[in-house]
């Protein structure tokens, strides 16, 4: 019998054996959660600092956006303006041609107030008395209320052919030019003298300069009844015959301008080139803003 039988330590002995284990099992599981929870914590802050950088991403591109269209719709529509209120000031046809260009991003210029660099481009224009052509504008720096503040960096440039050139020159001074050419960039006058009771034709190739609104015109060479003298000769030859014309054909003459121009726009320079005449203009910075530059000035 003493066999058979199991003492209780013994028994005690092996539960705890047995339970030692399983106790192991469990904590070795806790730890292995915690961890598992805490890689799968993880994920989601990545997941919501990506959210975010998307979301900041999207709005700048979306404020970019934003700013390329209201660039696009100041380039559209600030030159028509521009042109709506030039052509009611200038009392223009509405088919009359003329364009504002303007340069640079607009969006800062319209915040300052300002605009830089512009040009008109308007085509055949009765800028003064008798005087027709095609003109350039371009100003450096313009308010966007232009009678707020001067211009900075105004200037003219009035391109004339042939006859609008002649029409010019016969108007400022009729008694010498009955016509007037551009030849090989060269200025060629026309007149018919009387000589002996005889109309004899005479050309004159001058160079001409302008200071302050004022013409001065040089004769060069002289061409009487087809023969080519050269200015002091003429005078010797026919200078008694033909007049005041004399003093044309011999020396230099001074025609003043001003009293057809606005006060505010002086004649600073005549061009030729390509057979067209190009008279350049400086524009008073406050021509805008004082009436009295707008009226004609005086000789």
């Amino acid at each position: 019998m003493a066999n058979t039988l199991k003492t209780p330590a013994a028994s005690h002995s092996s539960d705890s054996s047995a339970v030692a284990p399983a106790a192991g099992a469990t904590a070795a599981g806790g730890a292995a959660a915690t961890e598992s929870d805490e890689h799968a914590l993880k994920p989601k802050k990545s997941l919501f600092k990506g959210r975010k950088f998307a979301i900041i991403g999207a709005v700048v591109v979306l404020l970019l956006v934003l700013v390329v269209v209201a660039e696009m719709l100041a380039r559209a529509f600030v030159p028509k303006i521009a042109e709506s209120a030039l052509r009611q000031e200038l009392g223009l046809a509405t088919d009359h041609p003329l364009t504002v260009e303007t340069r640079g991003v607009l969006l800062p210029q319209l915040i300052s107030g300002h605009l830089q660099n512009v040009t008109v481009d308007l085509k055949d224009y009765n800028a003064a008395s008798g005087v027709t052509g095609s003109a350039i504008v371009k100003v450096r720096k313009v308010a966007l209320n232009p009678q707020s503040a001067p211009l900075e960096g105004a200037t003219a440039v009035v391109s004339m052919s042939n006859a609008q050139f002649q029409k010019v020159l016969q108007t400022v001074a009729p008694e010498y030019i009955d016509g007037a050419e551009v030849q090989n960039d060269a200025i060629v006058l026309q007149k018919n003298l009387e000589a002996f009771g005889q109309s004899v034709p005479a050309k004159v190739s001058v160079k001409i300069d302008a200071q302050n609104s004022k013409l001065l015109i040089t004769p060069l060479t002289v061409s009487v009844a087809g023969i080519t003298v050269s200015p002091q000769s003429v005078g010797e030859v026919v200078g008694g015959y033909v007049g005041g014309y004399a003093k044309l054909l011999t020396s230099p003459v001074e025609f003043c301008v001003a009293d057809r121009l606005p006060a505010g726009v002086k004649l600073t320079g005549v061009q030729s080139q390509r057979g067209k005449i190009s008279a350049v203009f400086d524009v008073d910075p406050e021509i805008l803003m004082r009436d009295e530059l707008q009226k004609p000035g005086s000789c």
